[in-house]
């Protein structure tokens, strides 16, 4: 059976890392635990399997939100719930703060992280979305010096990324105007999404000249679409764009079914269409 045989509370990164050191094969990160210990639940039946949990939620540094320079930081340990409520979060990336409160219930919230989320490899965690959407850069930090990249190259890498260090802040470019839709689809209430779509613009108010748009979901890493167009904002338009969009990302794929390019024709059309009326009333 799988059991839990030590805890660390980490102090500094620096003292995290060398408990990950020291438990290769059983060292895992705790923060929020939302994500980790439903992993470890499912695997409770391995015979002889240990796990040392590494509690990095009170590290200095990892619970803050900043403006450095042009850009917002956030602490990897930060709670989706004090995400929701930060004026930086709610000025700079309220995209950020619309898809944090779709996430589980209040309670879900108060301890999953922003870092857990990302890092919980599943390809339906929301936060996913906003982030890649949004050119987060993240920071990992390894034993012998710190690794900065952005949200292509960390989904790309996989467990790579995540291996022997320490997700500790995101950094998101602050843009002078932003405007967005956002759409999600998810089976049960407050579950994890099936698929989810979020279109952004950003720059000077009329004009659309390029859009941006995210995709992703159940068995669906984020793909990022960058220069659509859209024509004169009839609804024929998005339509067509949605279509065109969901065919290119189901070319190809084992299983995509009928349903499921309707649904996630739809998903993309209704973020297509909230970016267009926020745009209008912009």
């Amino acid at each position: 059976m799988t059991t839990i045989t030590n805890y660390v509370q980490a102090a500094s990164i620096e003292m995290a890392l060398q408990a990950l050191a020291d438990n290769k094969m059983s060292g895992r990160f705790l923060a929020g635990g939302t994500s980790l210990m439903p992993i470890l639940n499912l695997l409770r039946y391995q015979p002889g399997v240990t796990h040392t949990l590494i509690d990095i939620k009170h590290i200095e540094g990892l619970r803050t939100i900043e403006l450095q320079a042009d850009e917002l930081v956030i602490g990897a340990a930060v709670t989706l719930s004090e995400l929701t409520k930060h004026q930086l979060v709610l000025e700079h990336a309220p995209v950020l703060v619309r898809v944090a409160k779709v996430i589980g219930s209040r309670e879900i919230r108060n301890r999953a992280t922003l870092g857990g989320n990302l890092c919980s490899g599943d390809p339906r965690a929301d936060l996913l979305l906003p982030t890649m959407a949004l050119l987060a850069r993240l920071q990992f930090v390894h034993m012998d010096d710190p690794n900065v990249m952005g949200m292509s190259e960390f989904l790309a890498q996989g467990n790579r990324a995540r291996q022997h260090a320490i997700l500790t802040h995101i950094y998101i470019p602050i843009a002078r105007e932003v405007r967005w839709g956002y759409s999600r689809l998810a089976e049960k209430s407050m579950g994890r999404c099936n698929i989810a779509a979020m279109a952004l613009v950003a720059g000077e108010s009329g004009s659309l000249k390029e859009i941006g748009l995210v995709v992703g979901g159940e068995a669906l890493w984020p793909q990022y679409f960058t220069g659509l167009h859209i024509g004169s904002g009839a609804k024929g338009s998005i339509l067509t764009l949605a279509e065109k969009v969901v065919s290119e990302i189901a070319a190809g794929k084992v299983g995509w079914s009928d349903y499921r390019t309707a649904t996630a024709v739809t998903v993309v059309y209704e973020a297509l269409e909230e970016l267009m009326n926020n745009e209008a009333n912009a």
